[in-house]
């Protein structure tokens, strides 16, 4: 958001109805910015909702891989206790299990009860009539927490601080708490990364000092980094419906789409120059080496009709 400059009318922010951002406005949205970590409710969410996302991770904290034909049911199951209504963050249905991935941003001790009852209910609804109770599936919730120091209820293990509890043989129960604060402990790197940033935060001027052991330049840190920064980014706009604050939510979710744009549009200028490199090395190999189009196909890492359809145009 560093791009945000305060306008005056006809400037950078007048779109369409919306008046210019003011200073004032500008400063708000970049605090409540800084005060988003992407442990938050709203970012956790959001983050995970990217179903590739959910599943490098799940699989990166069950270590194991989950089978193909997941459906998602994120906000779609609630449940009620004692009026209040309850919403899992991220909850997956695979054709053999349920897996739900919550994020728990504050807590003095690891909410056991809670997560417990979460999995009682996701387990309980899985029955439908006819069904005979052989067929319930089995279900793992996993909880991610930011707390710094140990739980009693939490053993130290690979995960840095993991409670699996399986009911019998029929491992049927399983409820999995991952310490974001044991993150140094991981052995995964992308789970390393993952925990770093939950525990650690987004920091404007990232600190090498505070992320030991991880390779901030790495395609993976940038890449987890990006994701969670979208999902704080877009965690605010959710933020400013929720206060009921028009103005700002009109004003922001602008900026969101605008930012959005200029993304695509860059990406396609990349896009097309990166063909027409492929172009240009097709022809020098194809006029002057005399090489025919499955060799230049290998030579350059294309696609035969790909390259076949550029020589047709020489």
């Amino acid at each position: 958001m560093d791009h945000l400059k305060s306008s005056t009318p006809n400037e950078q922010y007048s779109w369409g109805e919306i008046r210019p951002i003011t200073t004032k406005e500008e400063v708000a949205i970049k605090q409540k910015l800084a005060t988003i970590n992407p442990l938050s409710d709203k970012a956790f969410k959001i983050a995970l909702s990217d179903e590739d996302f959910f599943t490098l991770i799940t699989e990166e904290i069950l270590g194991r891989k989950l089978e193909e034909g997941m459906i998602s049911y994120n906000g779609e199951l609630v449940f009620t206790v004692k009026g209040k209504e309850i919403r899992l963050d991220n909850l997956r249905k695979f054709p053999k299990e349920w897996v739900d991935m919550e994020g728990q941003q504050q807590t003095d001790d690891f909410p056991f009860e809670r997560h417990l009852y979460y999995w009682a209910s996701i387990y309980a609804q899985g029955i439908d009539a006819g069904m005979n109770f052989s067929e319930l599936l089995p279900v793992t919730v996993i909880v991610i927490y930011r707390d710094k120091g140990e739980s009693p209820a939490v053993e130290t293990s690979s995960l840095g601080g993991s409670l699996a509890i399986k009911a019998g043989k029929s491992k049927h129960l399983q409820l999995i708490a991952v310490n974001a604060a044991k993150w140094n402990d991981v052995k995964s790197e992308i789970l390393k990364i993952y925990l770093a940033y939950l525990h650690l935060g987004l920091l404007d001027n990232e600190k090498p000092e505070l992320f030991t052991g991880i390779d901030l330049n790495s395609r993976t840190a940038k890449d987890i980094r990006q994701r969670l920064a979208n999902s704080c980014k877009y965690s605010l706009l959710e933020i400013f419906k929720e206060e009921g604050d028009e103005r700002m939510e009109a004003v922001y979710g602008e900026i969101l789409t605008r930012e959005g744009e200029a993304r695509g549009e860059a990406r396609g200028e990349a896009r097309g120059e990166a063909r027409g490199e492929i172009r240009g090395k097709a022809t020098v190999l194809y006029q002057r080496l005399k090489m025919s189009p499955e060799e230049i196909a290998k030579e350059l890492n294309q696609k035969v009709d790909d390259i076949k359809a550029i020589i047709s145009n020489l």
